[in-house]
């Protein structure tokens, strides 16, 4: 920790940065944004792109249940049955037992039923608009018609262009409407809601990583490390030794979430408590414990003392986590759901004929804990990456 604090101090306050991984719990991500913030960064990194102005821009609005009241689907850039497979199971028990009408645009892929492939690229959905594709008719004619873009679509250099013409079909069709919300997104990641719901992005300030002097990878493995700075100086946070951690100059031992009692944010929106089941091996300690250590030696201390002090100030900015230990959700209003579909950051560029493919690389190995799996490994040498 002293090292670490050396290191920031040395740093211009506007040259440090932290970068968080898909597996961050929301009480962590609180503590690193008020730390870096209060130092006089807003370089705070999630691990989307996604902003963070709409709820109901980054979430599945109709609830993992409500898809079996859906009577036409469309699926944009993602394939669900190795993205989302409790998802995609909702999808195969409509489609099998009520006949429920699904179309994709993007690679195919075996979903194990039947669909309607419209194309692989984004002019498939302006097919949608203009009316010329068959499967138009079956969304306008839907009374509860379900719009899922994937994070696929949402992470591309044109994913803005992408997902305002996925708001416009979902417009088209009256996808959101009093008493149904059709348009949602496909999260990937157990930490992506959580960092979105406490802003954890990149404030008016932030700069870019090849120009910071210092990074802070709070269990983040997949940034481009080849961009890092060469008199950067990289500190690592997190567990099982991933990218991340090779690349560091040093390395503070957190806490998986099986060590410690932490809150993270469904695809859905559902804030959950996780319940620590065993403890941390060595001198590994819960990730908010490690920064307010760390921010009592950089003299900025951050005023908690417990994890409950952490949750107060967790819910102070995002109310909707209260509910965290019941597992509640807060569901956007009417109005602020047709709000989300008029929200269109403006696009650079045009809309690129590239196929919409699925954002996961390996679904055995999608994250730090399953790729130091042996039999994660095992898996994929003997069934291939099933993307």
């Amino acid at each position: 920790l002293e090292a670490a604090a050396a290191a920031m101090t040395a740093a211009p306050a506007a040259k440090l940065g932290v970068f968080a991984g898909p597996l961050v719990d929301v009480e962590t991500l609180v503590c690193a944004k008020d730390l870096f913030n209060s130092l006089g960064s807003t370089s705070t990194y999630g691990c989307t792109s996604l902003s963070a102005d709409l709820r109901a821009d980054y979430v599945l609005n109709s609830t993992i249940a409500g898809i079996e009241e859906a009577d036409a689907l469309l699926l944009i850039g993602t394939n669900p049955r190795v993205e989302a497979p409790l998802i995609n199971s909702r999808i195969r028990k409509m489609v099998r037992h009520f006949d429920l009408p699904v179309a994709s645009v993007g690679t195919a892929a075996d979903l194990t039923y039947e669909y309607e492939q419209l194309g692989t690229s984004a002019e498939a959905l302006a097919s949608l608009l203009t009316g010329s594709s068959p499967f138009a008719k079956t969304l306008s004619s839907a009374e509860k018609p379900l719009v899922l873009l994937g994070l696929g679509a949402a992470s591309r250099p044109d994913s803005v262009a992408v997902s305002s013409l996925a708001k416009e079909v979902a417009k088209a069709c009256g996808a959101v409407k009093e008493g149904w919300n059709g348009y949602g997104l496909i999260q990937t990641a157990g930490g992506a809601v959580g960092a979105l719901d406490i802003g954890f992005v990149p404030g008016p300030t932030a700069v870019p990583l090849e120009e910071l002097k210092l990074v802070y990878l709070m269990g983040a493995d997949e940034v481009a490390f080849d961009q890092i700075s060469d008199d950067a100086f990289v500190i690592y946070q997190g567990h099982h030794g991933d990218a991340g951690a090779s690349a560091a100059d040093l390395v503070l031992p957190g806490s998986a979430y099986t060590e410690k009692s932490a809150t993270y944010v469904s695809t859905e929106g559902r804030a959950q408590r996780a319940a620590r089941a065993i403890d941390a091996p060595g001198d590994a300690r819960e990730d908010w414990a490690v920064l307010v250590a760390l921010s009592a030696m950089l003299k900025a201390p951050l005023p908690f003392e417990s994890i409950s002090d952490v949750r107060e100030r967790m819910v102070a900015i995002a109310p909707n986590l209260i509910g965290a230990a019941g597992g509640t959700i807060e569901a956007a209003s009417p109005e602020l759901s047709a709000l989300a579909l008029e929200y269109k950051p403006k696009a650079e560029g045009s809309v690129s004929t590239a196929p919409l493919a699925s954002a996961m690389v390996n679904f055995y190995m999608s994250d730090p804990v399953s790729r130091a799996s042996a039999t994660m490994a095992k898996c994929t040498q003997a069934f291939g990456k099933r993307v």
